[in-house]
């Protein structure tokens, strides 16, 4: 049993707020209906232990594959979970499970049990598995959401493959540039005093000793400094404002911008086509796909789509207005429309994005490398010859 908290209210029209033991969400309306009293807010109270229940994304997956089989092969759903329960190696998940069973055994249905967790299962997976079991696919529904997650961790997966080199040379370089500045080229300082009182010194030497005794003197406060002044402006800052100029200055750049624009869409389009195919209503479906986009600008244009379609005008129209879609994309979701195969367009436009996003990524990565090892040896060569200079020169050393 689990605690609801509630405000509702009664035959006289008071607000009342109070909570109650349900076995589910669907138990709790029940009562109060039964109370005589009308729900206006509900909220189920999450126990310390429940807070803390966390399973990794392939748990996830793995446990919608397995419910998936034992489904399709005629297992009952309960016995099903009990199942699974037993097999699964973590106590974290079986005890997840164990509680899922629980609510399922009480008369609640499987995505009733799983939105309780939303820490684990994401409205997207709990909307999809709703549909499945209104529709009576329910086994279908938990593969889609399986093969769904697969694809966004394999995706991630190879993002941060081809990132991982360049990510690895900037951290190489953010500690061995300022630790060069602030521990090495002071102590040549001493040795340049006469040059420096006789005015014959190099302006590359000065250059660099005028930057290092900076950052020595005040690297801290700067460090310090900017990162009070990104923690401030990121709270004082709405997030929406903060997230559209993240976009926004993302947008215009040169290659990482149409590959994030390309990798947000193909989430979308991925998303969308598979809970149109799940047969849920299009505005809901559009409303749950804008939420995993990631791209406030191309959110925004999802979400006047939906108006629009809600309005009784194509998906398309709205979208090529806010000029965030390839012509190409507007193109071929128009034809999906038109011949009523929108969902099935939509999977082969996320496969086309999802194949030139990646060809873009290996791309960028190798510009990227020896872009970022060139800066790298144009800084520390410029470091060793403004150090080595004045020797070169000939003009001596006190």
């Amino acid at each position: 049993m689990a605690t609801f908290f509630y405000r509702a209210l009664d035959t006289q029209s008071k607000t009342i707020a109070s909570k109650l033991e349900a076995s589910s969400r669907t138990d709790a309306l029940c009562k109060l209906q039964e109370l005589g009293l009308f729900a206006l807010e509900l909220k189920e109270s999450q126990s310390p232990y429940r807070k803390s229940l966390g399973l990794s994304p392939s748990s996830v997956t793995r446990f919608y594959l397995m419910l998936s089989d034992q489904l399709e092969v005629g297992v009952p759903i309960l016995k099903a979970l009990e199942v699974i329960q037993e097999q699964d190696p973590s106590s974290a998940a079986r005890q997840l499970i164990s509680e899922v069973a629980i609510q399922v055994t009480s008369g609640g249905t499987l995505s009733d049990a799983l939105q309780s967790f939303p820490r684990n299962f994401p409205e997207l997976d709990v909307n999809v598995i709703r549909a499945g079991e209104e529709g009576g696919f329910l086994g279908e529904a938990l593969t889609r959401v399986s093969q769904v997650r697969e694809w966004q961790s394999s995706l991630t997966a190879s993002v941060w493959g081809a990132l991982a080199y360049p990510l690895i040379l900037l951290t190489v370089s953010a500690i061995l540039i300022p630790g060069m500045l602030v521990f090495l080229v002071p102590k040549f300082e001493p040795l340049f005093d006469s040059l420096q009182r006789a005015g014959k010194m190099p302006w590359p030497t000065t250059l660099l000793l005028g930057t290092a005794s900076l950052a020595k003197s005040y690297g801290g406060l700067i460090v310090i400094g900017g990162f009070v002044g990104v923690v401030t402006g990121s709270c004082c800052m709405p997030r929406i404002r903060l997230l559209g100029f993240r976009d926004a200055l993302l947008t215009r750049t040169p290659l990482a911008g149409a590959l994030a624009r390309d990798l947000a869409l193909a989430r979308f389009c991925r998303v969308l086509g598979t809970m149109l195919q799940n047969k849920i209503p299009v505005l809901r479906a559009i409303e749950i796909s804008s939420t995993v986009v990631g791209n406030s600008m191309l959110r925004q244009a999802i979400d006047s789509a939906k108006e629009a379609v809600g309005a009784g005008r194509t998906l398309t129209e709205p979208l090529a207005k806010s000029q965030q879609v390839p012509i190409d994309v507007l193109a071929m979701m128009g034809v999906g429309e038109q011949s009523n195969t929108l969902d099935t367009v939509l999977l082969k436009i996320a496969n086309q994005l999802e194949s030139r996003s990646r060809k873009r990524l290996e791309f960028v990565v190798k510009l990227l490398e020896p872009a970022m090892l060139l800066a790298l040896a144009i800084l520390v060569g410029f470091m060793v010859i403004a150090l080595l200079l004045p020797v070169f020169e000939g003009q001596g050393l006190t």
